[in-house]
């Protein structure tokens, strides 16, 4: 049975708390038992969400992209500028 991709209260406050370390020592400074640390959960409960700290920065960045998506996709169904739209498409890039 494969693993539900729905997001946990868990799993989204280990993205907070990695971005967060992330943001502050940057991605190659940051490890993944100060991830675990900050979080207060076991390393085993960290890589049952996340293989890696790598896995952890493709969620960010594919949470990103959806964003920037929705954000375009509303430019463009409200009527605004196709140019806006563009620009949206570009920063997702």
């Amino acid at each position: 049975m494969a693993r539900s991709r729905k997001p946990t209260p868990t799993r989204a406050y280990i993205i907070k708390v990695a971005s967060e370390l992330f943001f502050e020592k940057g991605f190659s400074h940051t490890t993944a038992a100060e991830i675990c640390d900050r979080a207060e959960i076991s390393k085993g409960n960290l890589t049952f969400y996340f293989h890696t700290k790598e896995h952890i920065l493709a969620v960010l960045v594919e949470m990103m992209i959806d964003y920037q998506w929705k954000e375009m996709e509303k430019a463009t169904d409200e009527g605004k500028s196709s140019l806006l739209a563009y620009c949206l498409e570009l920063s997702t890039l």
